[in-house]
């Protein structure tokens, strides 16, 4: 969305990816010598992505998705969906012979392990800085939102041209296959698969306890199903 040539036409911000700045000495040097720019999908803590950033008068925002949509999305993409990584196979291996029980509690504590810092991080600072769910910049006001968050920013970016690119990033444009129900098919679920059936209450409410904290910071609801 932020790398469209369109949104560039009115913010004139030149995206980088935070991975490649992280990683790239080279890429960090061009980055730091541009003026206008944004670093994207800063997978890291607060902290660390604002020294990254290395600017003075950085606008942060933050976006976050409910915690528990987070865990069951991070479960499948690791279990089944995510291109093959070091840290993906690790995982792929730890739970090849676990039922499907076993894996997702498996991966709620890989979870919580790898990313309670960044949303730590972020949630200490929740009432600094814009905090965005995922759900609104993908819902029936994703434009809205994506307006306002713009306007926040201090960035005029008009109304038509926002639903015209939420159009060309849509699941259902970007699906290769609409049809698709496997679990090993990343656009099966459209990005909403269900809290798994297969977890006991017990299993349940204990992992849920784990997430409250993070829930409460980033304004979601607590009444679980």
């Amino acid at each position: 969305m932020l790398s469209d040539p369109r949104i560039y036409r009115y913010t004139g911000l030149q995206p980088y990816p935070y991975a490649t700045v992280r990683d790239d000495q080279e890429c960090a040097k061009k980055y730091k010598r541009s003026k206008r720019t944004i670093l994207l999908a800063s997978y890291d803590s607060y902290e660390t992505a604002k020294s990254l950033a290395g600017k003075p008068n950085v606008k942060s925002f933050f976006v976050i998705r409910d915690p528990r949509t987070m865990l069951v999305s991070w479960y499948y993409s690791t279990r089944f969906t995510h291109r093959p990584t070091t840290g993906v196979d690790e995982h792929r291996y730890a739970m090849q012979n676990m039922s499907d029980r076993d894996a997702f509690i498996y991966c709620s504590d890989a979870f919580i392990k790898e990313f309670a810092p960044i949303l730590d991080s972020w949630a200490q600072h929740a009432n600094n800085l814009p905090i965005v769910h995922f759900e609104d910049l993908t819902g029936v006001n994703s434009s809205l939102i994506w307006t306002n968050l713009f306007a926040e920013l201090g960035y005029a970016v008009p109304q038509e041209t926002i639903q015209k690119v939420l159009k060309t990033y849509s699941i259902e444009n970007l699906a290769p296959n609409p049809h698709a129900r496997n679990v090993d098919d990343k656009y099966a679920a459209k990005g909403k698969r269900e809290w798994p059936t297969f977890l006991s209450g017990s299993d349940t409410s204990s992992i849920y306890q784990q997430l409250e904290t993070w829930i409460q910071a980033f304004g979601y609801t607590t009444q679980h199903a």
